[in-house]
Parts: C-alpha cells; sequence; structure tokens
C-alpha cells in the first residue's frame, strides 16, 4: 500500500477537504517530533534450555530496539539482522508521506544502531525489585536513548531465572521499530576454557567454531538460548502481564522444533506518570509522548487528539443520526498562524480528554463500517436476495490501518476498542438498513475479542471503561435485546426446537448472558432482564404463530378431507413429537435468563399445544364417518377384504395418536411433579385419549387387514432374481412383512390405551390373525416351489443343483416363524394384558386365555416346521435319484479294487449339494437338509449294496462308509462344538456291512448263536415233542472233554400211518469249521414204534480246545429222525450252546447234573436270520457256505408237508414227500425187513469212551 493510496482512503471515508487538510498538514511539519519513552521491566523467564553440562545455565538478557531491514542498507552497515525481523505479526513497512497520521513522528534519515561493543550491563542481585536504569542514563545528555543495548545480570546456574530490572528507550519511529530480547547463556569466567567448550551441550559445529573464538579472542563465547521479537505499536496497546515465548534465530516457532522457554514483560499503560519517572514494578512496557513546544523542566504527558470536526454529519445513514456525538468544529479557515504555537491538530491533553478520544474513535469505527458495509453491499449485489447478505466481519487492508494509526497515536487501550467495536456492531445489528449484514456469528467473534481483553485484565471487575462508554452500552444493549423480538439476518427461529438451530440460539444467549455478566449497566440491569424477558415471551409466540401458519390444515369439509393437508399435518406434529426431546437443552438455555421454555410454548393461552389441540379435535371429528364407511368388507376378492383406505387411515390415526403421547409424556417427564400438577390443567393436550375413542376399533380393524396384506403379498412380490454370485438369506419381501408385523405390535402395544377391554380383544385378534397369516404363508411358498419348478430337472441334468431361490424361500419360513410368532408374547405383552384384565374383573378364568394363544403359537410353528420338512424330503428324494447311478459306479469300482472309489460320491454330496445349501441356508436349516440328505444316501448304499461278495469287498466298503459317516456327522451339526443328531441308518448299514465281512466260519457261529436263544422266531409253533438229556464238561489238561447222556423223548408227532415212530437221535459239534479237526457225529439206537423212546445212551467228545466253552456260536445239536425204509423223516432239532453246559468240576458224577428238557422245533425255511442269506450268496463261490446250506436246507424241507419246496438230498438220508413217508410205515406193517441201503443197527461208538459204569 502506497501513501498516496492510504491519503487518498482516508479523504474519501472523512469528506476531507484536501486543501483544508494541506494547510493543516504543512503547518504540523514545521512543528518538532514528538519523542515517545518505552519502558520496559524485563521480570523473569522460564524453562530454559540447559547448556552446561550439569545440565543448567547462566541465564542473562540483551535488550535494545532495533530498526528493520531496508532494501537500501549495504553490507557494512551496522545494524540488527534482518532475521530478527522476520515475524508474520510485522505489519508492512509504509514510505512516510503526507498523510494524516504521520504528523508525530519525523522518519530519520538513516537508521540509527549502537555498535554491538557498547553496551550497558546494570549490576543487579537476584530476587530483588526492579533495577531502574533511567538515572544513570539521565546524566548522559549527549547519548540517545534509542541507540543503547542494555544487559541484565547474569543468574547463575538456574533454568528459570529471575532479574526484575528496570530499562528505557526513546522511540524514534514506532511504525519501523522493534523491541528486540536476546537470552544468552553465559560462559565468561569458565576455567579452563578448553575444556569448558568440550564439555557443554553443544553440536560439533558449535565446539568448534566456539574453539576458534577462544583462540581468536581468548574469551568462551556465550550460548545463545532464545530470543524475543515485537512490533513497538503492538506493545504500546498491552495492559497486562504476559509470558512470551522465546524462538529460535529464524524467529518463527513453527521452523524452531527446540523449546526454548518463555520470558515474563508484564504490560500495562499508565497515562498519570510524569515525565521521565519511573512507574511502578508491576508495569513492563510503557509509551510517553513529549510535546515539541513544551520545556524539559515542565513536560506532562500529553496526547494528539483529532476533532471530531473531520467527521461530516451528512454522512451518516439517517439509521444512525440519533446516535451521533458531535463536537465543536476546532479546525478554522485561518491558514496563518505562529509555527511556535500549539497546532489544532496537536494539542496536549490530560485524562480529561480521553472521553473525547473513545467517541472519536466511536465515530471513526462506526463511519469505516458503513463504508465497509456499503463495500459489501456492492459486491454481493448480484448474489444477495435482497434478504441475507454474507458478510464475515473483516474489514479490508485500508480501514485497518486507519483504525491501527488512530489507536497508536491516540494512545486507546485495546480493551476500549475492542468494546467500541462490539458496540458499533451491536449498533448496526438493531439498524434496518444493516442488520441483513450481521450475523450472529459475526458479533460473537467481536464479543470474542473484547472478552479476551477483558480475561487479561488483572482487575476483571473494574474494566476502567468511560462514562461515555458505560452511557453508549447502555442504550445499544436496550435496543439489541429489543430487535431479537423478530427474526433477523439467518437467525434461527426459537420454535420448534430443533438440533441444526439449537448452535444458533445458544450462541444469542451466551452472547446476552455475557454482556449481562459484565456489570457495565449494573444500576439498570433488573430493567434489563425485564425487557428481555418480555422480548422472548413475544419472540416465542410469533415463532409459534409462524410455524402454524405455514401449513393450511383445514379439515372442516367432511366429505372431502385431502389426504394431503392429513400428511402435511401429521408430518408436522411428528416433526413435533421428535423435537421434544430437545426440550432439556432448550430449558437449559432459556433458563439463565428467567425464562421457562415448555411454559410459554406449551402452558400459555394460545401457545402449541392450545392450536394442536383444536386441529386434532377437528380432524378426529371428520374422520368418523370416513371409517364407518371404509372399514366394511368389499365383496371383490382382492389381496385385502378391506378398502386400502382403511389401512391408510388406520395408520395416520396410530402415528397421530403415538406423536400425541411422546408430546404429553415428554412435557410431564420435564416438569417438576409440582410444575405439572399445577400446570397440567391449563394443558387441553392432556385429553387426546378420549377423542380417539371412537375409532379406536376401525383402528384395530385397520392393524388386522394391514397384517394381512402384508403376508399375503410377501408370497406374490417374491419375484426377483438373485445374482449368481450374490449370497442372499432372506428375500425382501419376508423381511419387509416380517418387519411390519413386529411394528405394527409394537405400535399398538406403545399406544397403551386405557380400556383394558379394547386391547384385550386386540390381543386375541391379532395373534389369531398372525397365527392364520403365518401358517398361509408357510403353505403358499411350498406351493410356489412346487409350481415354479425351484426343484432340478433330474431326468434332463442326471444330477442336483440346489437352487438359490429354494434356500431363500425356506429361509423365508423360518425366518417369519422365528421373528413373528416366536416373539409374539413379549410383542403383544400377553402377561401385563391378562393379569390386568385378572385385576379388572377378579378372576384367574382369563389365565386360560393365554394358555389358549401359546397352543395357537406352538400349533402355527409346528406346521411351518413340517412344511420345512416336507420341502427338505422332496429335496431328499431328487438326491436319492441323481445317487444311484453314482453308488452302482462306486460298487463296481470296489469290486475292481481300486483306491479311493468313495471320492465320486464324497465329491457329489459335498460340492454340488450340501456346498450349495450352505452357501444359501440359515444353520439351523442346513442342519435339517443336511440329516435328511444323510439318510437318503445311506439307503441308497444299503438298497444298492452287492450280497454276494467275497467278505474283502465288504471291508473295503466299510472303511470307505466309516469316512462318509463321519462327514455326515460332522455337517449335520448345529453347533460345531455339539455331536449331530443320531441317524439309525448309519447303525444299521455299519451292521451289515460289519455281518457282511465276516468270514463263513464266523457266520455260521452268528446263526447258531441267533437260533440258539430261546425266544427265537425262526420255528414253527406246532408240538414237535421234547429231548430229555444231561450233559456236562470238565477240562483235563487245558483240553475240553464234553459229555452228552440222552435219557428220552416224549410226545413226539406220529410220522407212520399206524400213529407211532421209530425215532433215533443224532448228535453233532456245530458249526465243524469251528474245530480243528471235525468232531464226529453220534447217532443213538432206533426205538421202534415209540412216541416216548427211552434211550439211556453216553456220548463224549474228548480233546477239544478250551475256546469253545466262550464262544456263543458253539452249539450242541441234537436232531431227532424218524426211520423209514425209504428215507429218514426229520421230526424236530433243539441247539444247546456249549457255554450254557454244565461243569464236572464241583460235582460227583454226571448223575449229579441237573436233566435238561428242551422243546424240539422244525425251523422254516422263510423264516432265517439274516446271516443265512449271506451264507447262501457265498454258495457260489465258497465250498464251506455250500456245504452248510445244503445241509440246512435238507432239515427244513425234511417231512414239511406244507412246503412245496424242491427236494434236495444230503450225504446221510434223502428227504421225501408226505407220500413216501406213508408208503415206508405201511411196509413196517411186514414181519421182515426190506433193506433200502440204511443202517438199522445204532452207529453209537464206544471206542473212545473210558469207563461207562463209572460215568453212569
Amino acid at each position: 500500500m502506497t501513501s498516496d493510496q492510504l491519503t487518498t482512503h482516508i479523504a474519501k471515508l472523512f469528506n476531507v477537504d484536501l486543501e483544508e487538510h494541506e494547510m493543516k498538514y504543512m503547518r504540523a511539519l514545521r512543528a518538532q517530533t514528538c519523542p515517545v519513552i518505552l519502558f520496559v521491566d524485563v521480570k523473569k523467564a522460564r524453562n530454559l534450555p540447559g547448556e552446561d553440562q550439569n545440565g543448567l545455565s547462566d541465564p542473562y538478557c540483551k535488550v535494545s530496539v532495533v530498526y528493520s531491514s531496508r532494501k537500501g542498507e549495504t553490507s557494512g552497515e551496522k545494524g540488527v539482522s534482518s532475521s530478527y525481523l522476520s515475524s508474520d505479526e510485522s505489519p508492512p513497512r509504509m514510505k512516510r508521506s503526507r498523510s494524516l497520521f504521520f504528523s508525530c513522528a519525523a522518519s530519520p534519515s538513516k537508521t540509527k544502531v549502537k555498535n554491538s561493543s557498547t553496551l550497558r550491563t546494570p549490576r543487579s542481585s537476584r530476587r530483588k525489585p526492579s533495577k531502574d536504569h533511567t538515572a544513570a542514563m539521565a546524566s548522559d545528555k549527549s547519548r540517545s536513548l534509542s541507540t543503547v543495548t542494555y544487559r541484565t545480570e547474569v543468574c547463575p546456574e538456574t533454568l528459570n531465572p529471575e532479574w526484575n530490572e528496570h530499562f528505557e528507550f526513546e522511540i524514534e519511529n514506532i511504525d519501523e521499530q522493534f523491541l528486540h530480547i536476546t537470552v544468552y547463556d553465559s560462559d565468561r569466567g569458565q576455567i579452563p576454557a578448553m575444556k569448558t567448550i568440550v564439555q557443554e551441550k553443544r553440536g560439533m559445529s558449535r565446539k568448534i567454531r566456539g574453539i576458534r573464538t577462544l583462540f581468536t579472542t581468548g574469551e568462551i563465547e556465550d550460548d545463545f538460548l532464545g530470543q524475543f521479537t515485537m512490533d513497538i505499536k503492538k506493545l504500546a496497546s498491552c495492559e497486562s502481564e504476559q509470558w512470551f515465548a522465546l524462538t529460535g534465530l529464524k524467529q518463527t516457532r513453527a521452523s524452531d522444533i527446540k523449546p526454548r522457554g518463555e520470558i515474563y514483560l508484564a504490560l500495562k499503560d499508565d497515562k498519570n506518570t510524569a515525565d521521565r519517572i519511573p512507574i511502578s514494578t508491576s508495569n513492563s512496557v510503557q509509551f510517553r509522548r513529549r510535546h515539541s513546544t513544551l520545556s524539559s523542566t515542565s513536560q506532562i504527558s500529553s496526547s494528539i487528539i483529532l476533532r471530531s470536526s473531520i467527521f461530516r454529519k451528512n454522512f451518516r445513514p439517517s439509521s444512525l443520526q440519533a446516535r451521533d456525538y458531535t463536537r465543536t468544529n476546532i479546525f478554522d479557515n485561518d491558514s496563518q498562524g505562529n509555527s511556535g504555537q500549539i497546532d489544532s491538530c496537536l494539542t496536549p491533553t490530560t485524562d480529561s480528554d480521553l472521553p473525547l478520544l473513545i467517541e472519536e474513535y466511536h465515530q471513526l469505527f462506526r463511519i469505516i463500517m458503513l463504508h465497509q458495509l456499503e463495500d459489501a453491499r456492492d459486491a454481493n449485489k448480484d448474489k444477495s436476495n435482497g434478504l441475507v447478505i454474507d458478510w464475515d466481519g473483516a474489514l479490508n487492508e485500508l480501514s485497518y490501518c486507519v483504525l491501527v494509526q488512530f489507536r497508536v497515536l491516540y494512545n486507546i487501550s485495546t480493551l476500549s476498542e475492542t468494546f467500541i467495536q462490539l458496540l458499533v456492531i451491536m449498533e448496526l445489528r438493531c439498524s434496518e438498513d444493516y442488520a441483513l449484514f450481521i450475523s450472529q456469528g459475526v458479533i460473537e467473534a467481536y464479543l470474542r475479542l473484547f472478552m479476551e481483553k477483558v480475561q487479561q485484565k488483572i482487575d476483571n471487575k473494574d474494566l476502567g471503561l468511560t462514562d461515555y462508554e458505560k452511557t453508549v452500552f447502555k442504550e445499544i444493549l436496550y435496543l439489541f435485546i429489543g430487535h431479537y423480538k423478530q427474526r433477523v439476518h439467518c437467525d434461527a427461529p426459537w420454535f420448534l426446537p430443533s438440533k441444526e438451530n439449537l448452535p444458533n440460539i445458544k450462541s444469542i444467549f451466551e452472547t446476552l448472558c455475557t454482556l449481562f455478566q459484565l456489570k457495565i449497566c449494573a444500576n439498570n440491569e433488573q430493567m434489563m432482564r425485564t425487557h428481555l424477558e418480555e422480548t422472548i415471551k413475544t419472540r416465542l409466540h410469533t415463532d409459534i404463530n409462524d410455524t402454524f401458519s405455514l401449513h393450511s390444515f383445514v379439515f372442516n369439509d367432511k366429505e372431502d378431507i385431502q389426504l394431503n393437508n392429513i400428511r402435511d399435518f401429521l408430518e408436522y406434529v411428528k416433526k413435533l413429537a421428535e423435537s421434544t426431546a430437545l426440550l432439556p437443552e432448550y430449558t437449559k438455555i432459556f433458563e439463565p435468563v428467567n425464562t421457562n421454555y415448555i411454559k410459554i410454548c406449551f402452558f400459555d393461552t394460545n401457545s402449541a399445544a392450545d392450536r394442536l389441540s383444536e386441529l386434532t379435535m377437528c380432524l378426529l371429528t371428520n374422520m368418523t364417518d370416513s371409517f364407518q364407511t371404509y372399514s366394511k368388507p368389499v365383496v371383490k376378492a382382492t389381496s385385502s377384504i378391506y378398502d386400502p383406505n382403511l389401512i391408510q387411515n388406520s395408520i395416520v390415526l396410530l402415528n397421530l395418536y403415538l406423536y400425541l403421547q411422546t408430546i404429553v409424556t415428554a412435557l410431564r417427564n420435564n416438569l417438576e411433579t409440582r410444575d405439572w400438577a399445577i400446570n397440567a390443567f391449563r394443558l387441553k393436550l392432556i385429553e387426546y385419549r378420549q377423542w380417539f375413542s371412537p375409532t379406536m376399533k376401525f383402528l384395530l380393524e385397520g392393524f388386522v387387514a394391514n397384517i394381512r396384506q402384508a403376508m399375503e403379498r410377501a408370497v406374490e412380490d417374491d419375484s426377483e432374481l438373485i445374482p449368481e454370485e450374490d449370497i442372499v438369506l432372506y428375500s425382501r419381501s419376508s423381511m419387509a412383512a416380517t418387519s411390519l408385523c413386529i411394528k405394527l405390535c409394537r405400535e399398538w402395544e406403545a399406544i397403551d390405551y386405557p380400556e383394558i377391554n379394547v386391547r384385550y380383544t386386540a390381543l386375541i385378534k391379532l395373534t389369531n390373525t398372525i397365527c392364520e397369516q403365518c401358517q398361509h404363508y408357510a403353505r403358499r411358498t411350498a406351493r410356489k416351489l412346487s409350481e415354479n419348478r425351484y426343484f432340478t430337472d433330474l431326468n434332463r441334468t442326471r444330477s442336483f443343483n440346489v437352487s438359490k431361490k429354494l434356500c431363500m424361500l425356506v429361509n423365508d419360513i423360518e425366518y417369519v416363524k422365528r421373528n413373528v410368532l416366536s416373539s409374539l408374547p413379549n410383542l403383544l405383552n400377553f402377561s401385563g394384558v391378562i393379569e390386568r384384565m385378572i385385576e379388572n374383573y377378579e378372576s384367574d378364568d382369563f389365565r386360560q386365555t393365554k394358555v389358549t394363544l401359546e397352543r395357537l403359537i406352538a400349533t402355527a410353528e409346528n406346521e411351518m416346521t413340517d412344511v420345512i420338512k416336507l420341502i427338505f424330503e422332496r429335496v431328499a428324494d431328487l438326491v436319492h435319484a441323481s445317487l444311484q447311478g453314482k453308488i452302482v459306479n462306486y460298487y463296481r469300482d470296489e469290486k475292481a479294487a481300486k483306491v479311493d472309489c468313495m471320492k465320486e460320491v464324497n465329491k457329489y454330496v459335498d460340492q454340488e449339494i450340501l456346498h450349495q445349501l450352505y452357501k444359501g441356508l440359515e444353520p439351523v436349516q442346513y442342519s435339517r437338509v443336511a440329516c435328511a440328505i444323510r439318510i437318503k444316501t445311506l439307503q441308497c448304499l444299503r438298497e444298492l449294496l452287492p450280497l454276494q461278495e467275497p467278505p474283502v469287498f465288504y471291508e473295503r466298503v466299510l472303511q470307505s462308509f466309516d469316512q462318509l459317516a463321519a462327514y455326515f456327522e460332522a455337517v449335520c451339526r448345529e453347533e460345531p462344538h455339539l455331536p449331530g443328531p443320531p441317524c439309525e441308518e448309519i447303525a444299521a448299514l455299519r451292521s451289515t456291512l460289519q455281518t457282511c465281512a465276516l468270514t463263513t466260519e464266523q457266520l455260521q457261529l452268528c446263526y447258531f448263536r441267533e437260533i440258539a436263544h430261546k425266544t427265537s422266531s425262526h420255528e414253527f409253533s406246532t408240538n414237535n415233542g421234547e429231548i430229555i438229556f444231561r450233559t456236562a464238561y470238565e477240562i483235563v489238561n487245558s483240553l475240553v472233554t464234553i459229555h452228552v447222556f440222552i435219557l428220552s423223548c416224549r410226545d413226539l408227532p406220529k410220522m407212520d400211518l399206524i400213529g407211532t415212530s421209530d425215532p433215533y437221535v443224532i448228535l453233532e459239534l456245530l458249526p465243524p469249521s469251528f474245530y480243528q479237526k471235525t468232531p464226529k457225529e453220534y447217532k443213538t439206537s432206533i426205538q421202534k414204534r415209540t412216541l416216548d423212546p427211552e434211550f439211556n445212551e453216553l456220548f463224549q467228545w474228548h480233546r477239544l480246545p478250551l475256546n469253545i466253552l466262550h464262544e456263543r456260536g458253539a452249539v450242541l445239536r441234537l436232531s431227532v429222525w424218524d426211520e423209514d425204509y425209504v428215507n429218514d423223516d426229520f421230526i424236530g432239532e433243539c441247539f444247546v450252546p456249549l457255554t450254557n453246559i454244565e461243569s464236572l468240576k464241583n460235582l460227583a458224577s454226571l448223575r449229579d447234573v441237573p436233566i435238561s428238557e428242551v422243546r424240539l422245533r422244525r425251523p422254516h425255511k422263510n423264516i432265517q436270520p439274516r446271516v443265512f442269506e449271506l451264507i447262501r450268496n457265498r454258495a457260489a463261490f465258497d465250498e464251506q457256505a455250500a456245504v452248510f446250506l445244503k445241509q440246512r436246507t435238507a432239515v427244513m424241507q425234511s417231512g414239511n408237508a406244507s412246503d412245496g419246496a424242491s427236494i434236495i438230498s444230503d450225504d446221510r438220508k434223502s428227504s421225501g414227500s408226505y407220500a413216501s413217508a406213508t408208503l415206508r410205515s405201511f411196509l413196517c406193517m411186514f414181519p421182515f425187513h426190506i433193506g433200502f441201503g440204511t443202517d438199522s443197527t445204532p452207529t453209537n461208538n464206544r471206542s473212545d469212551v473210558a469207563n461207562d459204569e463209572e460215568l453212569i
């Protein structure tokens, strides 16, 4: 900015006559300059860096006043480096010109700086009052104060020194001079010097430089600790004690990371101090101006006063004329005068002139602000809408420089400066012309600046304001409070409460409270507060009226109630209900100004509650007839049997009821109990429940219709496509229907209608409707799966690819069941409603209602679960069909003894079926369908299992099966840490495979073990007689001898035509393969023509292995036969397990063994153990199995007249039909014997019996 630009701006700003200004300016130049004396008190410092080896320092200060660097300076000039003056806070240098505010000081032709060798170092002790350096300088008249560099005393070994020393400087140019303080660590007198340099905390470069200086000068260079530099103009307005941060050589703390401590200067301006008399020790920096016309002995403090004649009255706008403060014009038209006399612009003043200076600054700032606002109006002419102009409160550079010059030259305190600026902003805010410029943010910013200055004062209770400032403040504050009766600028409305408006309202009341706390107009504070209360009440009623007037709520026409009007009204009530949550915060804001926000807004006459009550009653009265029409069922079948308007109207009334309930509850909660009891009768809105009584039954019908419609449309709307890459568990339609049902139940419960009969009816009706609709939903979903063929077409693909849609719809059924049905007792509060009915009617019969409703819910849940099971059974059937080919291939590979034959089956089940289900189904549903698929897979394995294979084949199958069973057990778990559900199919198939893997010998043992059981079902129920015998064993040399004594038979069947038989008994140890050597078969003698033969014959087997006594399948077979001439007939048999026979160890002889009487049985070929079929299947390739089969088949075929099976001969006797048996019986009547190749004599071989008589 050039001097000509500044001169032109000021002349335009104040309408100054340039010729008049030129004349007065030339007169001022002829006068001498007004030197300024700067007083500096260096108090103390803290947190300085430690440079010595012990971590401490010996700090001292150098204090001087320096000039800023100029472009014309050469390297040979002595001055302070420009780096000292690189602070961003320093204002730009301006060349002095003929302007209004530069006549108080003349610029020197060249900057005067004292040589660094000329220092004054006062000697002062620590912790003593501030030492004055004025007297020492006053005796040296030839030396200028502005060229002196002072040095404080050294405070040894400390990081927090205290100096308390006083200095004075003569300021020649306050625009270009700076106060500069440097702190050093003294190293003088250190012995030895070289050791001191090496041991100090220096960098390597600094140590080398210190050593070089030591050799050159013989002295140790002091260490730099920090510096402080500030503009003289800024020091002139400081008024409080303050810490200043020390910086490095680059002077900015941003570029110097190392902390360097702080220095303390107590800054204060004392206008009553006489010339060259030291100020009190609490003062740090003070300016004194001495007028050139005064002698040195009679100098007094003076100020340069700018009279009010330069403020042209015709410049002020009409809105501000009433508050203009003008003075007599002291500028005359006489341009001639004695240059030695005091100019009218430069007059000596005392403290009595301060109010005039404040008034002049007030007028100056008002005019500058008016110019600033007019410029803002012109700049925003195209952007502004005429209501609000965006202005941030900042001044342009020229206006700022004018105010700075005025404040500095007239020594106006920063407190008064910020106070006057705040008053002007408040004054402009109250005017009609400029209110649209000043936002609350601008006011808050200026108030913040003022409060910062207030807080810096030592005595905050006495701000030291003039009477003029207090008078103007009282007048402007009254207007400022009153202007809030209407909305100004972009201020937020005070009603409805809103989070967006809360910061603005809070800022307004914080501003008002802060202004009251200043106690500037304490005598009129009560009057101001009363004025504020009236303003707030007026503003709130205005905002309420404005809020309701924004909506045209018209509900007078019963025939034509506009749905849009209803929706707008409902939206407004919703906002009002939501805003009640902010009532505590609004109450806290209005409470400091003695205003009850809730009472004014809701309990006063024509309050928001009254307006809302009138509109609600009008709406409900006119909607009753409409409900009666819409609640009638329509004839045409639709998704809902009710008119859609019924649902819409019920939703409207429900929301309105809930919003009113929220408002009343919030008002009750935010008022104290006593206040609510006193003011409740004034609230019409408290009777809202009675207004809804005629429409409550229609409201319930609307709920029922809404639930039915939502559940029916859930299946109809379920037509969205699912991308391949997405995994969707639930459909949007099912989640929407479920959410709606839950919401409706909660909303009904939230109504909390006082009439218990209505709530009881609603409980039954809503429960019944929801259960019924959930069951219908499950059925319709299953039907949709079948109709839309979400199951895969197996005939085309021959594989089962699970559809994502299938998974999603199954999840939907479970989702609805779990979230709606299971939570219904809590949603509708079964217990609470039933208890209130019991209490109201004093009867416990209503408890049965709860039980009935719970059973109804359980029935609906079971039906939905059954639907899911049916779906999974269908899935499992498809899996079974798709697995058949793969299982056949698996068994074929097992026969070929290939490796990992089950791999294809496992991969198909895992990857193509269960993996798809796992991604799409819920965990609980996945476990269920996995169990169903497991059962079908095992059934398929069992059904297709080949039975005519050797045991080694079944051993391989069993190994693969165990792996498959382990896999299914893992995937069928509902929880990873819990075992899966038991599966009978696994146990059955494993048992089958284990049996098939047995050898033929083991199968025979199993066969005999089973048929030897007393309760065996493998026999005829007819009477075949009994056999009586004794049997025992004894152990000799770890070998077993078995003794069998056949006594007799009784009640044998008639096998001959004459009604008798020729019986004999055959004894066998089975199975023969169990023994290393086949045991001998014994036969008793034949008893002729008797049905009760007596044998009394002993048989023995010697040297048998000991293990036969512990094997349950090892048996003694006793078979009874009828001798014929052609073929002997089979009468019956019995099996005696060897584990059951007695031991002779503790018996004297075989006679002591108890007699055994066993019924004879005849086996049936169609009723045989499972192992018999396995042995039969092995007969083709296993000789042992073929022999067993032949023997057992002969037994089953022999003498069985009712059995039409083919006749198979054995190696001992051939069996015949019933006719051959009759023929043989007839031939027995002859007195001679006809031989048919049979041995009629007993085959009892006694060679291996030692002493029969002894045993008997």
